[in-house]
């Protein structure tokens, strides 16, 4: 057993797919295999990324140099439209830091601080 932790593209689309359902009251539909192709799950996160910014209204973001920064972007614009809150982007990023934001998001959309969520 190795104790070297991957972290994949498909794990990011996981993730973004669980604050895709804490955000709305409706599933989000469709399971994300887990051979998908790493361009179709780069796609599929900014669909669901798009989502929730145009669902709040939010009508363009800093564009980033490459793929990552983009996404790391998009994560920080949803974070301060929807905990107002802003976490500085770091100089390198890695999908580890991609995953980890998410999943930091998720957490402060908690059950306590739904009631105040615009898109639910």
């Amino acid at each position: 057993m190795s104790v070297i932790k991957h972290y994949r593209v498909h794990d990011l689309a996981q993730r973004t797919k669980d604050l895709m359902n804490v955000l709305y009251s409706s599933e989000w539909e469709g399971e994300i295999a887990t051979e998908a192709s790493d361009q179709y799950l780069f796609q599929l996160i900014n669909k669901m990324h798009m989502k929730i910014m145009l669902d709040s209204e939010v009508t363009s973001y800093p564009k980033g140099a490459s793929q990552f920064f983009d996404i790391a972007n998009r994560i920080q614009t949803i974070e301060n439209v929807l905990t107002g809150k802003v976490t500085e982007i770091p100089q390198q990023i890695t999908m580890r830091h991609l995953i980890e934001r998410t999943g930091a998001l998720i957490v402060s959309l908690s059950s306590t601080e739904r009631q105040f969520c615009v898109i639910c």
